[in-house]
């Protein structure tokens, strides 16, 4: 009489190689609901976490890091209400081409984010934006500090619109700005500067 582990070794072995190599690419997908079936192992340099999922019986390398952003940004998305912030004058702004016809283009989206523009076609072209006002986040009396955003978040989001093209505001090329998409090119994104980091 054989167990099921002899047969199952058997009917391994007896598989074609074709499907032995599907078994072997087989791609598991982590998902957000997976989290809860995970049993934690323990951390290894410093900043990834061994986890077992016990469902579906994968071991799991998590970057802490990673998952303290995510977590960070989706709770920014759920809890932070944009506020606009009217500049005394107009901010005149420098911007690329295509930046230019993104804000033009796209000016709902913008404005739906805090940013006001005021539009002046008797100047030359990549001059004829003027900021009338930001978006920040508030504090919210809960102890975070306020995001302020500012023009080069004009850029950042013309690059998630998918606008690239030459130097902006502060000679930075389109996308590189402070962090309007949680990426600023110089570590200082939305999600530290929300979650009260540095």
């Amino acid at each position: 009489q054989k167990t099921n582990s002899q047969e199952a070794a058997e009917n391994d072995f007896e598989c074609e190689p074709g499907d032995r190599a599907k078994a072997n690419n087989k791609v598991a997908q982590l998902q957000k609901r997976d989290f809860g079936d995970m049993e934690i192992i323990g951390q290894f340099n410093l900043g990834f976490i061994l986890a077992k999922d016990n469902r579906n019986q994968n071991l799991w390398i998590l970057d802490q890091h990673g998952c303290d952003e995510k977590f960070n940004f989706e709770r920014m998305i759920t809890s932070t209400v944009i506020h606009e912030q009217r500049l005394i004058a107009p901010l005149s702004l420098e911007l690329s081409p295509s930046e230019e016809d993104c804000v033009l283009e796209n000016m709902e989206m913008f404005e739906a984010n805090g940013f006001r523009f005021l539009y002046d076609e008797t100047k030359p072209p990549r001059q004829r934006l003027a900021l009338t006002a930001l978006p920040h986040s508030g504090s919210g009396g809960d102890g975070k500090r306020a995001v302020q955003f500012g023009p080069d978040d004009v850029g950042a989001l013309c690059n998630l619109l998918g606008a690239h093209g030459a130097s902006s505001v502060a000679g930075l090329t389109a996308g590189t700005g402070t962090g309007a998409d949680g990426s600023g090119m110089f570590g200082n994104n939305a999600v530290r500067r929300h979650a009260g980091g540095t």
